[in-house]
């Protein structure tokens, strides 16, 4: 693209002006904070369904009332506006909820990659804190495995930077008993779709060696017999995973009673919000959001801002090319927060629109196939790799 010859015309040099409305901006319902714009595209929609996670069904109503409750539990815990959010965590209800409650009070937040580089926690947690230092965060939102694997580490250091509190999400919060049996289910099919396809390219390599000459049918035997071991049956995946998160909740729990730091579930929060309130504030040059570049190995993610003018009037740009979806339609909100297209094109939109947010906290890249039947989601925004692994 940058090699290319500018000609001087500007429907070949600049295309996608083509779709760009100057006069989008001056739309009344554009002067507003993020979470007023879309309660406003949302109008009447009330009972439409807004998020589906592990048996729950949440309606814009309700959505909404959830947004708020963000913003009276961050105003009660002195979050101001201009104050940021760091925020590790997955795609779950209360990611995206607290988000839009932030931008709602002018609160900045800013998103980064939850999943560890490597399996050293203190490179991890130090990774973390040299975002937190460049970014200047002085709040943080995380995942209960985050905390303990990036944060636990480096609690003297945020405490001498001023952060004297971490508010912790658990992904299981928002799941129903039955969603909860769910998730569980989904261990069980990963690990099978994991065997089968394992078997299968055991049977191509195989294939390839006998027409070759190059296997005796005694180390052909020893191959299938060391595939068999290696491959978990249903009931030691589903045992191991419910050991695993036995597990982690034995090592927050320990955790917290160790920290010299204030850690809050949200969940807990939650229980008072309806003593609190909140003041809706507008300030269309003000950054609400901060995303992230992948980065490269070793590197720091490079920040991505945006305000709420970016946000609306990007949504907006959107729709007039015939990008919003129809009410109701399902969509996998998969890509992460941490990206633009997670939590723009991947999130914003889809409220905007009046659809449906599929919330998937965590995947296999090589089962996204099963993601698709079991959803039947109507729309599926992917990176190219993901595409690829349903071949």
């Amino acid at each position: 693209m940058n090699n290319q010859k500018m000609t001087g015309y500007p429907h070949i040099d600049t295309p996608w002006m083509h779709f760009h409305d100057e006069k989008i901006a001056e739309k009344e319902d554009m002067h507003a904070n993020l979470a007023e714009y879309l309660k406003f595209r949302t109008r009447g929609m009330e009972e439409n369904i807004a998020t589906v996670y592990y048996g729950n069904k949440t309606n814009y109503s309700d959505f909404w009332k959830n947004v708020d409750n963000a913003s009276k539990i961050m105003n009660e815990l002195g979050i101001r506006k201009n104050d940021r959010i760091m925020n590790l965590v997955p795609n779950i209800p209360e990611s995206g909820e607290i988000f839009l409650g932030a931008s709602q009070i002018g609160v900045v937040s800013d998103f980064i990659d939850p999943r560890p580089d490597s399996m050293d926690f203190k490179a991890n947690a130090k990774k973390v804190l040299e975002i937190i230092d460049f970014e200047k965060a002085n709040h943080i939102v995380a995942l209960d495995q985050c905390y303990l694997g990036m944060l636990k580490p480096i609690e003297n250091e945020l405490k001498e930077r001023g952060i004297n509190r971490i508010i912790t999400l658990s992904a299981a919060d928002s799941m129903s008993p039955m969603g909860k049996f769910d998730y569980l289910k989904d261990v069980i099919t990963y690990n099978n779709l994991k065997n089968a396809r394992e078997k299968r390219e055991l049977e191509k390599e195989l294939e390839k060696l006998r027409k070759n000459g190059e296997i005796t049918p005694l180390r052909e035997q020893e191959l299938k017999r060391e595939l068999e071991i290696k491959l978990l049956k249903w009931y030691q995946a589903l045992f191991n995973k419910i050991k695993y998160m036995k597990k982690m909740d034995e090592m927050y729990n320990d955790a917290v009673k160790s920290s010299n730091l204030d850690i809050i579930k949200y969940a807990d929060l939650l229980k008072d919000v309806n003593y609190s309130n909140y003041k809706s504030i507008y300030d269309p040059n003000q950054i609400i959001y901060i995303a992230h570049t992948s980065g490269t190995s070793g590197a720091r993610p490079k920040p991505i801002t945006l305000t709420s003018e970016n946000l609306i009037s990007g949504t907006e740009q959107l729709g007039k090319i015939g990008r919003f979806y129809s009410k109701n339609e399902k969509i996998l909100h998969i890509l992460p927060y941490f990206s633009p297209l997670g939590g723009n094109n991947n999130f914003i939109l889809n409220l905007a629109s009046g659809a449906t947010n599929i919330e998937i906290p965590e995947f296999e890249i090589n089962e996204i196939g099963y993601l698709i039947k079991k959803y039947r989601p109507n729309v599926f925004l992917a990176t190219p790799s993901w595409l690829l692994s349903l071949m």
